[in-house]
């Protein structure tokens, strides 16, 4: 028996755990009680609540108690709880993510001072040429970007990035790929969806120009700007705290009159947060499906992934990317930005076809 919870929290969230997919989930789900997710894709065996602020942060319960602990909970809080499980099973139909394995983003840095000194492609001829590669090479959306959002870059002036994007996003639209337009600027956004761009990849409120534009969009998550956003990153209740600012970010869209199909979140790794902050994130992106829209995320060659492998340049990265990007995978992301797409679709298919 699950005991009754005694007093109402506004701060409830229920994570999944224990995600299983392939040929894996099915056995799960034939020879465990579990709650099928994510269009029979993957399965899980229990569940995690949370009330981060409360004496009681965490409780685990089979996937078989559920139910019973959901006839348990005050009105307000049942509510929630029944959301964000539905949510969990909400179709995710986003431009290019619309197959059943994760959806690779692959990136189109048109920058002169990015991280990764191997994705810059400063001239247009060479942003081009990366992604026709990144096309051939299994990419399901192309993200253009005229920015650098490294920690500390500094802002580019508004023509120098109009003059870098746009005459990308117009060239690439031959190749048959939804465009996603990487900006810090509504204007660039507005731009850009003019020439081509079917995204606006989000990471500062850009939501009136997309839903103008009837245009998809993704709604990081980062505070401050790529210039000050690492000074002093910091968070109460961590992790719950990102789903908290996405779980408003999500109900504006909606007012706006973005379809759920049109709206993914991504948590922001490396955006404003410490190391710890992103193992957080990590270990717990399941959470986020209960947001009910696509959740996409970056973690190629990031700083963290150095931290955690002793690498010290991105360049000697890609098997911590790789590895990243699989428990992003495994966690439930349906778009994975990335560098490497060839080798991530490898290991990705080589995954699917052993698990």
């Amino acid at each position: 028996m699950i005991p009754s919870t005694a007093a109402s929290s506004p701060h409830l969230y229920v994570e999944p755990l224990d995600l299983h997919w392939g040929s894996a989930a099915s056995r799960v789900r034939r020879l465990l009680d579990a709650l099928p997710l994510l269009d029979r894709k993957a399965a899980a065996t229990a569940v995690a609540v949370w009330r981060p602020g409360s004496a009681e942060v965490r409780r685990e319960m089979s996937a078989a108690d559920v139910p019973e602990w959901l006839d348990t909970l005050p009105q307000e809080e049942r509510v929630r709880a029944r959301r964000m499980i539905a949510a969990w099973n909400a179709p995710r139909c986003f431009p290019g993510a619309e197959r059943g394995a994760p959806a690779l983003m692959g990136v189109v840095n048109v920058t002169h001072d990015s991280f990764y000194a191997g994705s810059r492609r400063p001239s247009m001829e060479a942003a081009l040429a990366e992604a026709e590669r990144a096309a051939a090479e299994g990419a399901a959306i192309l993200d253009v970007g005229g920015q650098s959002t490294r920690p500390g870059a500094s802002v580019v002036s508004l023509p120098y990035e109009m003059s870098a994007v746009l005459p990308v996003i117009e060239k690439t639209r031959g190749l048959g790929l939804p465009i996603s337009v990487d900006t810090l600027r509504p204007a660039v956004a507005e731009a850009g969806l003019r020439r081509g761009a079917q995204i606006v990849n989000d990471v500062s409120g850009l939501l009136p120009h997309a839903s103008a534009a009837g245009a998809a969009l993704i709604v990081g998550d980062m505070r401050g700007n790529p210039k000050t956003m690492q000074q002093w990153p910091r968070s109460r209740f961590g992790v719950f705290d990102i789903y908290a600012r996405l779980e408003t970010a999500v109900a504006n869209c909606l007012t706006a009159g973005i379809p759920p199909d049109r709206i993914a979140v991504d948590p922001g790794f490396g955006f404003g947060k410490s190391v710890c902050h992103n193992q957080a994130l990590m270990r717990h992106l399941p959470l986020f499906l209960g947001l009910g829209v696509t959740v996409a995320i970056g973690v190629s060659r990031k700083g963290s992934l150095g931290y955690w492998s002793g690498t010290r340049q991105p360049s000697e990265r890609l098997p911590a990317s790789l590895a990243a990007a699989l428990a992003a995978a495994r966690g439930g992301a349906s778009i994975l930005r990335v560098h490497d797409v060839a080798e991530t679709r490898q290991m990705l298919h080589v995954f699917g076809s052993l698990a």
